[in-house]
């Protein structure tokens, strides 16, 4: 049964955003249906908002030219490439388009994903409401009740590596170019005990990302989960946020995403998020913006303001979780961070550091063995106050690809060998990420920020080494 959401002279219904393993077979042939619409839309203009390639462009497009009349016609050529050349034309009769600028490494990273997914869901949910629409591949089913379905990328696959829809070269779904192809033999990578962990955060900014009018910084999510998720496990056209979206496992991924959002709210309140009323950057159906939508007084179209976006019944929707899809406890990742005769794990003094343990178990992710660029701190333990997180801070000033900064604490007398498996099992303390291409140079970021939170581990070495002289070792390296 459906809930009705009522607000404004609106009615929506509040559709369910299920595990996209978990959908019956009408049920995700009713995706893809929508799906392909969207593409068939795309194929013959691409510059229909309500089309496949506009709605990709969203992400990371900040401007495109529209011409007075489309002639533009996708043919024989493959959609991405399509896509893309759609959005270098320039065209003398057009005017220009704003399609999206995706928010990364700030705090409202989170809500911005939020907003575009509300109009990609209810483009979906329109593309066919009753059914009557026959798109190229033959198909039709009613659109109206459609759920944007997730990927729970934290536990094993139903396929070789993704969920097995994904995979389907016969799917909508499938995309070449994906790192199954490049490495078969990486087939997990974030465990869920890590995601888990960070999810016990009760600080916005060190989970959810630094406010923008300080320049911004990313969150532990997105640097240690959702970035290195992006350009090392998926890859291809995923690996650079100007193409991510052209993949259609990116909306599952941020599904998923999302229900980590709304799970850390419902843990910690929604009164935490900051910049809530910063206009979300992007080019939208109208007939869809939310009641109140507020354009402001910028140049540039937008979504409306963040605080609109806080409450997803209003929005239309709601997760259903079963199972493996639920987060653990703290009181479960207490038991989780035992040695192997139920000790729980010391940083310094175990063998294994607790932040080994949860970034590694289960998984073929590992810190980096191979040594790029080191930089070194000397720091003397003392207890940190969790109002104010010891924030350690990696700043690139002209980022222009992906990189990784791996961080051990490890006493001054010893040294940093890190290419010692003993050496990064017993120090490594964080791990961080940042997902980057030339394109991101459009989202005024200034110098961009690894916001690394050692407060936990420092409160943990202060137990047994307060007062004595640390090591900050971080080994730099590109993605």
């Amino acid at each position: 049964m459906l809930l009705i959401v009522l607000f404004a002279g609106q009615i929506s219904a509040q559709v369910i955003r299920k595990n996209i393993d978990s959908l019956t077979a009408v049920e995700l042939a009713t995706y893809e249906h929508a799906i392909q619409l969207l593409k068939d839309r795309s194929a013959e203009n691409p510059y229909d908002l309500q089309g496949y390639a506009w709605q990709a462009w969203v992400h990371n497009k900040n401007r495109v030219t529209i011409p007075a009349q489309n002639t533009m016609k996708q043919g024989d050529m493959i959609p991405t490439e399509f896509y893309k050349k759609a959005a270098q034309e320039v065209y003398a009769d057009g005017t220009y388009g704003y399609p999206g600028m995706c928010e990364h490494g700030k705090d409202i990273f989170f809500i911005w994903h939020r907003a575009q997914f509300y109009y990609y869901e209810q483009i979906l949910q329109n593309t066919d409401p009753e059914g009557t629409i026959v798109d190229s591949k033959g198909n039709k089913y009613p659109t109206k009740n459609l759920g944007i379905p997730f990927w729970n990328f934290t536990r094993k696959a139903s396929g070789k590596k993704f969920p097995k829809i994904f995979e389907d070269q016969n799917s909508v779904l499938y995309h070449p170019g994906r790192n199954i192809e490049i490495d078969p033999k990486d087939t997990s990578f974030t465990s869920p005990y890590l995601l888990s962990n960070l999810l016990q955060s009760d600080y916005w900014a060190v989970f959810g990302g630094y406010p923008n009018a300080t320049n911004g910084g990313y969150g532990t999510f997105e640097s240690q989960i959702h970035n290195p998720m992006h350009d090392k496990f998926i890859g291809g056209d995923m690996a650079s946020p100007s193409t991510a979206a052209y993949d259609p496992i990116f909306y599952s991924f941020h599904a998923y995403i999302d229900y980590v959002f709304e799970a850390w709210m419902e843990q910690h309140g929604k009164e935490k998020i900051t910049s809530l009323n910063y206009f979300l950057r992007a080019q939208q159906p109208e007939q869809f913006h939310l009641p109140n939508h507020n354009p402001g007084l910028g140049d540039r179209p937008n979504m409306g303001q963040a605080n609109l976006y806080l409450d997803i019944s209003k929005l239309g929707y709601k997760y259903q979780v079963r199972g493996k899809d639920r987060f653990y406890n703290a009181a479960e990742i207490a038991q989780f961070l035992t040695d192997s005769k139920g000790r729980p794990l010391v940083l310094g003094v175990s063998n294994e550091s607790p932040y080994y343990k949860l970034f590694t178990y289960g998984v073929q992710r590992k810190p980096e063995s191979d040594i790029g660029e080191l930089t070194q701190q000397t720091l003397t333990i003392d207890a940190v106050n969790p109002e104010v997180p010891y924030i350690y801070t990696y700043t690139e000033s002209q980022p222009t690809t992906s990189y990784q900064v791996d961080i051990y604490m490890h006493p001054v007398n010893v040294k940093a060998k890190i290419k010692s498996k003993k050496f990064r099992e017993k120090y490594f303390v964080r791990s961080a990420n940042a997902w980057l291409d030339e394109m991101h140079g459009d989202h005024i970021m200034g110098g961009h920020k690894l916001n690394v939170d050692l407060t936990e581990a420092i409160n943990a070495l202060n137990q047994n080494f307060s007062g004595e002289e640390y090591q900050i070792t971080v080994n730099y390296t590109k993605q």
